[in-house]
This record gives C-alpha cells, structure tokens and sequence, in this order.
C-alpha cells in the first residue's frame, strides 16, 4: 500500500504503540509535560501520539500551530475531537502533507478547524477512519482537503482548498478493492485545474475502487466530480441526491449518477467570503435522503431539520434571506484556435465588424443579471513528477506530459444579462496582442469561477 509520506510514518506508530488503559486524554495550546489531564493538559501532538487504544483525546478550545504532522498511534478506536463545551478548536500548519493522519479501524476526528498556508498541504489524511463535523482550509498550489482511502467515513464536514490543481476531496484505492463514504460534504475547489471531489487507482496489482457521494455539494475550477483509471483498475465516483455541475470519467474510470442529482447553483449566504451555509431559495435545501448521516451537521444543528436532510455541510431550519447574487453558469468560446487582433481593447465593439477569422466569440450564462470577471492564463506543457507538474528539464523530458499554468496581468469585466450572453473576445489582453500559443480565458462571477480552454495561431 502505498499511502505516501503520512502513511509511511504512521507505520514507524507500529512499533510504538502504548498498551496502557483506555482513558481521557486532554491538550491545550498552552500544554506542557506528559499528564494530559484536565487539569494539566499537554501539547496536541503529545495528546494524540501517545494515546492507548480506546482512549478520548479532548482538544479544548484555542488556537493550535502544528508545526509538524500529527500522526494518530497505531492503534484501534481512539477518538480525537474538540471539546464541544466551547468553539472548535483551530489547528494552523504551514507545511506540505497531512496535518492530522488516522489509519486505524474505529479511529477518528471530528470538531476541529484546519488551516494550512503551504504548496501540497492536506487538511486530513483518513484510511478506514472516520472525519466528522470537521472543517478545513488549505491555501496553495495543490492543496487538498483531505485524502480519502478505503473504508474511511467523511461526514457532515467543509473542504476549501484554494490553489492551481487543488483538490476538495482525493479519494484513492488500495489494492484489490475498496471504497469510501462521503456524506453531508460541501468540497470547493478554486484555481486553475482544480477539483471538487476525485477518485483514482493507480495501484501497480489489478483492483477497483469507489468513492460513494450521497448529499454533497462538489465545485471545481475545471470539474466539479473527477473519476481516474491507473494501468491495472478503475476510479469510480457513485454520486446520488448531490449538487455538482460538470464531471469527467478518463479512460475506463466512471461516475455514476445514482439519481436526485442537481445542476443548478447552490445558493450560499456569502461565497465571496467562504460562507457557505444555504441561503433561502437554494435548490439544496431539504433535497438530499437518509443513509448514514450522522446526527449533527457541521455547526451542530440536528442533521434533519425539515421534511429531508439538505445537500452540503450544514443543516438549514430558517435560511437566511440574502439578496441573490449574479453566479456563473456556463463559459464557451467559438472557435477555440483563432488570431489575436492587431489593434483595439479585449472586447471588440458590438458596432465593429470583423474583416476576417479573428478573435473569438464567447458565449456564457448568468444565474441573475450581473458582472463577470474575466483573465486570461497561459498554458505551457510541462512534465508529471511524483503528483506535480513542473517545468520540463533534461532530467524529466521523458515523464507524462502536463500543463503549466501562469495567469497573466491585466484582466477585463463584461455585465450580462439573465441566462445566456456573448461577445466578441479579440485575443487581446490591455494594450497587447496575444502571442501564439495555448491559453484558457477564466470567468467568476458570485464565487463560481469557469474556464475554457484557447489557442492564438500566427
């Protein structure tokens, strides 16, 4: 199994693991010594590691800075959690891998908030554990909320991951079979080639593995659901009563639509700034169905408060009534390969006739009337190493080929009316011309980002 540099150190716990009583074991920011008791508590990492199987590791209320990962021991049933008298307790980091890591049956995490500020940071890493009512945001290139392996429970929780090529959610499999169980989770994903909820194999034996989404909200920058096929199985992502817009099955890999599924965009109280509770009129309200749920939602309101569970992390009883906001719906661009024009703004005149093939016509779609935020990124091919896309080198010429990506200066605004827009994009950014080349033109509009991809020719 190869479960990467958390799961290799978790397996160094093998060797460690304590063999005293179940008990109560408490940490506090300001912890010291070994007791970690209630009334001498001890530091979060000295909580966790040495806990015996069975024991109740209590985070009290506070900010916590991880300056490394917190592996749980390798041992069953030990329940880490904050203390539910007082605020989640805020657990920051700044660097790359898992913060917290469990990998042991009955193990799990719940009632906490994780920050990471580093490039490749992981909010949690779960092998047949369980991630309830949990909270986290990662800031970086790929960023991921958390790493999901088989048998691992992720419920009631927020994933926010903000970076090129994050991912809400990465579940991955294990030889030969095995699956994970997301329920009540809303995962977004911002950033060029970024993704809401993925699910692979990529193990060197033949195996399968599946991601179960049930009453979910997953958004993207490029897809919402991603399903990957390694060379010896299939990733398969199995998503009922869920709201997501757009999804991608490579290869032979699948997702499959279970039904009650929406398209239309959630209505949140404040994307822009990262609240994520259900407005009123949102379509994910009383929309998901029982199974597994858990009895509390993210900010621990009983998880059915209407006729049926709500889609997403949090349960909604009296939604907010916000003023609704203009949301992105669609972005296309006709043709995709066209010359960038020699003179002029990014937008040509609705007045101005083009005397020949150039620039491109976008078309796109609004939820409300309202403005769009436009930018363009260019995109130069680079070389896969480890789970990277770096810059081609003699060393690594011969790795996977993939997709850099550098977001340009400059940028434009269009306002559009109600459901469907257009108008004529010249391939032109500020008082430039675009050299030839591959690019994708980025659109936001109230917190929903869209891309589509293009390419200037000589």
């Amino acid at each position: 199994m190869r479960l990467g540099i958390w799961g290799i150190a978790s397996v160094v716990f093998l060797a460690l693991a304590p063999t005293a009583s179940a008990g109560q074991r408490y940490a506090a920011p300001a912890g010291t010594g070994t007791e970690c008791t209630q009334e001498k508590p001890c530091e979060l990492k000295d909580a966790v590691g040495a806990a015996n199987a069975g024991d109740e590791v209590i985070i009290t209320s506070g900010t916590y800075e991880a300056k490394s990962p917190i592996f749980a021991p390798a041992v069953t049933n030990v329940q880490i959690h904050g203390d539910t008298s007082g605020p989640k307790p805020r657990i920051i980091a700044a660097f790359a891998g898992a913060v917290f890591s469990l990998f042991q049956t009955g193990d799990s995490l719940s009632y906490v908030d994780i920050e990471d500020s580093a490039n490749n940071g992981i909010g949690a890493a779960c092998f047949g554990a369980r991630l309830e009512r949990i909270s986290v945001r990662i800031v970086g290139a790929s960023a991921i909320g958390a790493v999901a392996q088989p048998e691992c429970v992720i419920r009631n929780s927020l994933f926010r991951v903000e970076g090129a090529g994050s991912i809400g959610i990465r579940g991955i499999g294990l030889a030969p079979t095995g699956s994970t169980f997301v329920r009540n989770v809303t995962a977004i994903a911002s950033g060029s080639v970024s993704t809401g909820v993925s699910a692979e194999y990529d193990e060197p034996v033949e195996g399968s593995y599946t991601l179960d989404l049930l009453n979910s909200i997953a958004q993207g920058g490029e897809q919402d659901l991603k399903a990957l096929a390694g060379a010896k199985g299939v990733g398969t992502i199995a998503v009922n009563h869920s709201n997501f817009d757009t999804s991608k099955a490579e290869g032979e890999a699948k997702v499959i639509d279970g039904g009650g599924n929406q398209t239309a965009p959630p209505l949140f109280v404040d994307a822009e700034n990262r609240n994520y509770h259900e407005a009123a009129g949102s379509p994910t309200i009383d929309a998901g169905i029982a199974g597994e749920l858990g009895p509390l939602d993210l900010d621990g309101s009983p998880r059915i408060l209407g006729p049926a569970p709500d889609m997403g992390a949090y349960e909604t009883s009296n939604p907010m009534t916000v003023t609704p906001v203009a949301q992105l719906q669609s972005l296309k661009l006709s043709p995709t390969s066209f010359r960038a024009a020699k003179s002029g703004a990014a937008v040509a005149s609705a007045k101005k006739k083009s005397k020949g093939p150039v620039g491109t016509t976008v078309t796109y779609s609004l939820s409300l009337a309202g403005k769009v935020d436009f930018t363009v990124e260019q995109l130069t091919t680079g070389r896969k190493v480890g789970k990277k896309c770096v810059k081609q080198t003699p060393a690594n010429k011969g790795k996977k080929k993939c997709d850099l990506t550098k977001r340009l200066k400059g940028g434009f605004s269009e306002t559009g009316a109600t459901g469907q827009n257009r108008f004529k994009f010249t391939g032109r950014l500020g008082s430039k011309a675009l050299k030839p080349g591959r690019y994708r033109l980025a659109g936001s509009a109230g917190g929903v980002a869209k891309r589509a991809n293009f390419k200037i020719v000589g």
